[in-house]
């Protein structure tokens, strides 16, 4: 493949750094193809600490050896290798990082922007990873965190676009904000069963803070558990990938840009009763078309949720029909929510009733439902109807009328 000076594409001819200027010279028809290269560059970084980067450019292998914690940089330019690909030290050349043991941190912003980094070998030395210690390594498709580490920096693997799954170990007891943003790929997270600050439980693939009940981190396959009451700053920032999310009853707070550059998201479902929004939580989303809400709650989230307005939209019934004492035609009635698996549905739906529902135990009601068929139904109807008009038609139902839905 040659361009159209009949020079090889994408050809390199690696020359001693010294002689770069002079190959050039000499061999001027291929000058543009003359890059230097390094056998050894190495240094301090820490007390006991040093760095050793051997290969040649876009192949580079960095060797962390000693004992302690690694320099804690504050930005990337002040760290040895740079983030200039015309320097020898060319961060995006890295290849592989192998740490060796008795290094005890991975100081902040140790390997930002080594975007050509694909593996990584981390001791059970090391107790600590930094600040954006692996922001913009795009080439990272996995990485094991061991399981001494008790603290994951701010941003630490943030832009990890290439990450696919990670493991939370049981010592982490610290996760810094933002630690998974624009991590389109990630599929996967799972905290350590045993950890006692975060877990990740019911396989929903996020990161949640046991105490609060808050989600901080979520993946483009998490599923949101019935527990979780608030959901953080950022928690889905950048994921592309995910499509579609259902807030559960339990959630009452979505904290700003929680959901900000979901390119991917579609359909957002709430079954809350209320639930404030935060600035820009779902800002940069081009796809979502619908924020699915019950139907007695439009107004309240068209009013709550202004910015986004246009976008919600009343829930399909999943189940509907008519019933009364002498007329099944008295009373409407319908089920909101998400059928299937019974206990979602049990926590999820709306029943909602509309009309006059007049108690009789002794004859129950005359109920027809949706597809026409009229089923006689003692207390346990009754009861779930007129709990739901009583409270200005929205309840939760009994199992009961579940059960007997199914019929």
């Amino acid at each position: 493949n040659y361009d159209d000076n009949n020079n090889a594409k994408d050809r390199k001819i690696y020359v001693p750094t010294a002689s770069v200027e002079s190959y050039k010279s000499d061999w001027s028809a291929y000058r543009n193809d003359i890059i230097r290269f390094t056998t050894e560059e190495s240094g301090s970084y820490g007390t006991d600490v040093t760095w050793k980067l051997t290969g040649i450019p876009d192949n580079y292998t960095l060797t962390i050896s000693g004992t302690g914690a690694m320099v804690d940089y504050s930005n990337s330019s002040d760290r040895p290798w740079t983030d200039d690909a015309n320097e020898i030290k060319d961060a995006k050349g890295i290849k592989t990082v192998v740490i060796g043991n008795g290094v005890t941190s991975i100081g902040g912003y140790a390997f930002s922007y080594c975007s050509g980094l694909t593996s990584v070998t981390i001791p059970a030395s090391v107790t600590s990873i930094g600040d954006y210690a692996f922001q913009d390594c795009s080439g990272l498709t996995s990485i094991e965190i061991p399981s001494n580490v008790t603290s994951i920096g701010q941003s630490a693997f943030n832009r990890c676009s290439g990450l696919t799954s990670v493991t939370i170990p049981a010592g982490v007891t610290s996760i810094g904000d933002y630690v998974f943003n624009d991590c389109s790929n990630l599929a996967t997270i799972t905290v350590e069963t045993s950890n006692t600050v975060y877990n990740s439980r019911n396989g929903c693939n996020a990161i949640i803070e046991t105490s609060s009940n808050k989600l901080i981190a979520g993946c483009k396959n998490t599923t949101i558990p019935a527990s979780v009451t608030s959901i953080g700053n950022y928690a889905f920032y950048g994921c592309s990938g995910l499509t579609s999310i259902t807030i559960p009853a339990s959630v009452t707070s979505i904290a700003y840009s929680a959901f900000l550059g979901c390119s991917g998201l579609a359909t957002v479902t709430v079954y809350a009763p209320s639930c404030t929004l935060g600035f820009n939580a779902f800002s940069a989303c081009g796809n979502l078309k619908n924020i699915y809400v019950f139907s007695d709650l439009v107004d309240d989230y068209n009013a709550a949720w202004s910015a986004y307005a246009k976008k919600i939209t009343a829930m399909t019934p999943v189940a509907s029909g008519t019933c009364g004492k002498e007329t099944p035609e008295d009373v409407t009635w319908r089920l909101e929510g998400e059928a299937g698996h019974k206990m979602k549905f049990q926590q999820f739906t709306r029943l909602i009733a509309e009309g006059e529902a007049v108690r009789n135990p002794s004859t129950g009601f005359l109920v027809k439902d949706s597809r026409g068929k009229q089923v006689y139904e003692p207390y346990s109807v009754e009861k779930a109807l007129a709990k739901a008009y009583h409270y200005n038609s929205i309840a939760a139902f009994e199992d009961a009328f579940w059960n007997w839905l199914q019929k």
